[in-house]
């Protein structure tokens, strides 16, 4: 979903630029990734929620289970987010 929203972006900035485009359908493909990206980020949580809720419900929420967790730190960039270690 996130490359789709991605290369619509490009090829309508493509056509904007060959004027055969115009502001609205950049603004609504900038408004389609922008969406794309916001639900990356929240099935990222979704998933991370899950998953902890799944080691708590089998007792297996020592500091080992939960430690790599801990130290993610989120990078944000406009085409993506990833955990950095």
């Amino acid at each position: 979903m996130l490359s789709a929203a991605q290369e619509s972006l490009s090829t309508s900035q493509r056509k904007y630029g060959k004027g055969a485009a115009d502001i609205l359908e950049i603004l609504n493909t900038q408004t389609a990734l922008s969406d794309a990206q916001q639900e990356r980020i929240r099935s990222l949580a979704e998933w991370r929620s899950a998953r902890l809720w799944l080691l708590s419900n089998v007792g297996m929420m020592g500091r080992s289970a939960v430690a790599p967790w801990i130290k993610c730190r989120f990078h944000y960039h406009p085409h993506e987010v990833r955990c950095l270690l």
